[in-house]
């Protein structure tokens, strides 16, 4: 018999956590959930994207992970 395997989802919350300077997203499998974290300087390498004069640091980084979110989660999808 064929093992299915469950669909992984993400429900597209996120949270910056400021003392290890990352994006925190939920991906979930199955009845498991699944913490999935990017750092603040993985977005800003991979997307080459900068902060804004004055803009904080949790802003900067949602507004990367935000504006890349599929690929970052294809990303995580490939690694779970």
């Amino acid at each position: 018999s064929a093992m299915q395997i469950a669909s992984i989802d993400f429900d597209g919350g996120r949270t910056f956590l400021a003392e290890a300077q990352c994006v925190l997203f939920t991906a979930r499998r199955g009845e498991r959930t699944l913490r999935c974290y990017i750092t603040r300087g993985a977005l800003a390498a991979c997307f080459g994207v900068r902060a804004d004069r004055g803009e904080p640091a949790s802003a900067h980084a949602l507004r990367c992970f935000d504006a890349h979110a599929p690929r970052i989660q294809a990303a995580a999808r490939r690694l779970i």
